[in-house]
């Protein structure tokens, strides 16, 4: 063993001797290329000291040991990198991903912000509607010559009518139900109407809103008479002395007071929360608010063109009467008063116009809000 040791020590030493460096592959195969000389080695040669022989041993094995570690550091130094690159891959698509996830709620794609918004609204299934910027027109007068602030003709109540007229639709049972009703005492349509066998009557709430804010400009003191014109024929008894009680029936201004009702509910439900600015303005001493505000608003078109497409017609719907074994719902004894109310004021009000020579058929006034003869939802 002493042998190999010394025989080992001398030839490494005339490497060095010689100014040779040795390569990772002379490390590595040096050893077995004198094999045979280390086994055919003299006895003659001088003996090394053993000690010696280890610790040149141990110097070849710390070179092997610093080239694995270089290796493992080499691979850590390779994991990391691709952890780094996936990373930051994954980092880009997620705000790209963002990105376009922030635009499709920006512009309402799916009807996202709607759905959002809305406890439950079938026609979000049915169409997509985009959102559009709209400044309001916040001027004291006309200046824009809006036809809803223009004064009582067949164009403007046209116009009125197309943006207000309540029509039904139809929903689904799951639909009623997902609504909390009850499908025995939600109107059904019949199958002529060409709904099918599962149709539930509907409106849709923003119409209903609208039409209480026409019959808001309809009753203004200085168009009322226009729209309602049996109402010059007031009570002529001299002990009513108010110009209310006298011209306007309780149902209209009952009417009035729920309209007025329905719109402050709808203005809090989804309050307008864009900044009024107040400006120093000519003929002002204080300072003079800017209602024309900039708003993100719903395409109202595309939800007005919905309706004309699928409403039910409207000469069936007068038809459609409240079947035996449908579940009534209560009204208050207040309701049943006025309506009572109103029946004896018709026929009195017939009765005042064949005294004076007009016809009563037809009598009753302006009807083209939509809710036909149900005044009161």
């Amino acid at each position: 063993m002493t042998q190999i040791y010394h025989r080992m020590f001398s030839f490494f030493k005339s490497k060095s001797s010689t100014g040779y460096r040795p390569t990772s592959s002379d490390e590595e195969f040096d050893g077995y290329r004198d094999t045979s000389a280390i086994y055919d080695s003299s006895a003659s040669e001088k003996p090394r000291d053993e000690d010696t022989a280890q610790s040149l041993l141990g110097r070849n094995t710390s070179a092997i040991r610093r080239i694995s570690s270089s290796s493992r550091l080499g691979q850590i130094f390779f994991v990391v990198n691709l952890f780094f690159f996936f990373f930051q891959m994954g980092l880009f698509f997620f705000y790209t991903g963002s990105y376009r996830s922030f635009q499709d709620l920006k512009q309402n794609k799916g009807n996202i912000l709607l759905k959002a918004l809305t406890y439950h609204a079938p026609i979000l299934d049915q169409i997509e509607i985009p959102m559009i910027e709209v400044t309001v027109n916040g001027t004291f007068l006309n200046e824009a010559n809006s036809i809803f602030r223009r004064h009582p003709s067949p164009e403007v109540d046209a116009a009125w009518e197309r943006i207000s007229t309540v029509e039904p639709n139809a929903i689904t049972k799951a639909d009623v139900l997902a609504l909390g009703r009850d499908p025995l005492s939600t109107a059904k349509f019949t199958p002529n109407f060409g709904f099918g066998s599962d149709a539930y009557v509907i409106e849709v709430d923003t119409f209903h809103q609208l039409h209480c804010l026409d019959t808001l400009r309809q009753n203004l003191i200085h168009t009322f008479e226009h729209y309602n014109p049996i109402s010059a024929f007031y009570d002529p008894n001299p002990n009513t002395t108010s110009i209310v009680t006298k011209i306007i029936p309780r149902i209209t201004i009952e009417h009035n007071f729920h309209c007025i009702d329905i719109i402050r509910q709808a203005l809090t439900c989804q309050p307008s929360l864009e900044p009024v600015t107040l400006d120093w303005a000519r003929t002002q001493v204080h300072p003079f608010p800017d209602f024309s505000v900039t708003r993100r608003c719903v395409d109202f078109d595309k939800i007005v063109e919905w309706r004309e497409r699928n409403s039910a017609d409207m000469m069936l719907y007068r038809d459609l009467k409240k079947p035996e074994w449908a579940r009534e719902k209560n009204v208050s004894p207040e309701l049943v008063e006025i309506m009572a109310e109103r029946e004896r004021e018709r026929e009195e009000r017939k009765q005042r116009m064949k005294a004076v020579g007009l016809e009563p058929e037809g009598f009753e006034g302006h009807t083209h809000s939509g809710h036909g003869d149900h005044e009161l939802p």
